[in-house]
């Protein structure tokens, strides 16, 4: 459900699954919305459980 609300807010950042059994996405923003998207992942954690984890910048999807 999270994933067709943030990808409603077209050209803004894109999701993708990394592991669905735990429920971990990669959630990549565009520099130029980070500010918006910040608000609406705050927005988003009010209403769902969410947390952010920080990893290596050699681990992103591509990666996994």
């Amino acid at each position: 459900m999270i994933k067709f609300l943030l990808e409603s807010y077209e050209n803004l950042l894109t999701l993708s699954t990394i592991d669905k059994n735990a429920g971990k996405v990669q959630i990549t923003i565009a520099p130029d919305y980070l500010a918006d998207c910040q608000v609406i992942l705050a927005d988003l954690g009010k209403r769902f459980p969410m947390l952010q984890i920080f990893e290596d910048e050699t681990k992103s999807q591509a990666n996994y």
